[in-house]
């Protein structure tokens, strides 16, 4: 039960940083966006997209090793979930040949 715990707790750390990561990218996705505006404003707007490059590998590497990490806990909860599932079916297959 307490392995189940640590793994829920993980996966909603796991969550809120994904969210936070997720909003900060949109944000500067948005911030990026070029408006119809002159030709200057749109090169302004590329000039700090190349800028924001660097911020924007971050923030998807980031989110790809969360998802990584996901999985990774997923994986342990499944198997923990699996093994309470044998045992159970264990005890109820030692309790019916005891019978």
């Amino acid at each position: 039960m307490a392995q189940s715990f640590t793994q829920e707790k993980a996966l909603n750390e796991l969550r809120e940083e994904c969210r936070r990561d997720t909003v900060a990218l949109l944000d500067l996705i948005k911030a990026l966006k070029a408006k119809k505006d002159s030709k200057w404003s749109s090169f302004r707007k590329a000039l700090k997209c190349a800028w924001e490059k660097e911020r924007i590998d971050r923030l998807e590497k980031r989110l790809k090793d969360h998802r990584s990490e996901i999985a990774t806990h997923l994986v342990a909860v499944i198997r923990y979930v699996i093994f309470g599932l044998l045992a159970g079916v264990f005890t109820i297959q030692t309790v019916r040949l005891s019978i």
